[in-house]
């Protein structure tokens, strides 16, 4: 078991985002090494959320910026980690965010 929950996060706004995010976790699960393993999705109300487990979180945002990076999968991304067994999250992405959560 990995130590980390990385999450990648959109807002939901559009069923177009919806089919992004299926898209985008279809591109992880093939591109990332195998140190990073996905781990589904979900969709709610407000977002729609790619989960990773990690050991190393900065690690695989890295990952994750090279694959989807400077893409319509881009726009509006967040991106955060907590520890598998907490649930407080650490922001890596967009800079100066200070608050994530996953409804």
């Amino acid at each position: 078991m990995k130590k980390y929950q990385l999450v990648i996060q959109w807002s939901s706004c559009s069923i177009n985002t919806y089919d992004l995010m299926i898209e985008a976790e279809d591109m992880l699960i093939e591109k990332l090494t195998e140190a990073n393993e996905v781990d589904g999705h979900d969709a709610g109300a407000d977002e729609v959320n790619i989960f990773i487990h990690t050991d190393n979180p900065e690690g695989a945002f890295e990952e994750v910026k090279t694959i989807l990076g400077g893409s319509a999968y881009w726009i509006d991304i967040k991106a955060a980690y907590r520890e598998v067994s907490e649930s407080e999250y650490t922001v890596l992405w967009p800079e100066g965010l200070e608050e994530f959560n996953v409804a």
